[in-house]
């Protein structure tokens, strides 16, 4: 009898055993099928699939979920079905390549809010768009800092965010993106300014177009002055023709630079 109660009792536990497994495989293959895995087309839906995204990320990012669900509701709703399709687009895209709520998807919505509040045409969305598909598929491991970039170009025309030295593109009226083999932004007329917070440079009345993937921007015309060292800028600047600079340092080399100072030479002089 005691044999009997002994092989009872081991059967028991084998099957708790076994029902345990079962019951933490099944939960946790449920768990798993309820991870967003693509967006539906349809904007109505759009607000709690992306809330349920959001909180499936880290509790580290507590302080992030909580923002992304107060800010989101709203964002979406100032957004036009134009916009909110391509934003949907746009984000099935990213989940393939396997972006994550943080930091991939918290920047991108900061930075397409950015972008639809400022663009200047139709066909600068259009082609801004096209620029961000090409980041998608040729620059994950760049994606976040090159939005991150996009973003204060489109609140403050600042050109870089990775070294300490500011370009801003100053008096710019107007701008426009486009795709050769790298997204680029197409600038008619701007002044290009750099600075460190201790010193600056100014190309004024310049134009050019800038590469943001590589940080590269080719300018042609445009004039260097030292106002800011006292000398009359109309007595003292140098007239350069054709430039191009990598935007991480306060400085630029030009060849074939016509330099006037009416207080020392007659007549201008060229070179580098």
């Amino acid at each position: 009898m005691l044999a009997v109660n002994k092989l009872l009792l081991f059967i028991m536990k084998k099957i708790g055993l076994i029902f345990s497994v079962f019951f933490l495989f099944y939960f946790s293959q449920k768990s798993f099928s309820q991870q967003i895995k693509s967006f539906s087309p349809y904007p109505e839906e759009t607000i709690p699939e992306m809330l349920t995204f959001f909180s499936q990320a880290s509790a580290s990012y507590k302080i992030g979920i909580d923002s992304m669900k107060k800010f989101f509701p709203t964002f979406w709703s100032e957004l036009s079905k134009k916009e909110q399709d391509v934003f949907i687009e746009l984000s099935n895209k990213m989940l393939k390549k396997r972006m994550k709520p943080f930091p991939h998807f918290a920047v991108f919505i900061k930075t397409y809010y950015s972008f639809t509040e400022n663009y200047p045409s139709e066909g600068n969305f259009k082609e801004f768009i096209r620029c961000l598909n090409y980041h998608i598929d040729n620059n994950t491991n760049k994606y976040v800092d090159l939005l991150k970039l996009y973003d204060s170009f489109f609140n403050d025309f600042v050109l870089n965010t990775v070294t300490g030295t500011q370009w801003i593109a100053e008096n710019c009226n107007t701008y426009y993106f486009d795709l050769d083999s790298m997204p680029k932004i197409i600038f008619p007329s701007l002044d290009l300014k750099a600075t460190n917070g201790n010193d600056s440079m100014i190309i004024k009345n310049t134009n050019g177009v800038f590469y943001p993937s590589s940080l590269q921007f080719y300018g042609r015309g445009g004039i260097i002055d030292w106002s800011r060292t006292g000398l009359n800028p109309e007595e003292v600047y140098a007239e350069i023709p054709i430039f191009q600079i990598t935007l991480k340092r306060p400085s630029v080399e030009v060849e074939n630079a016509v330099y006037h100072n009416a207080r020392y030479f007659s007549t201008p002089l060229i070179g580098k």
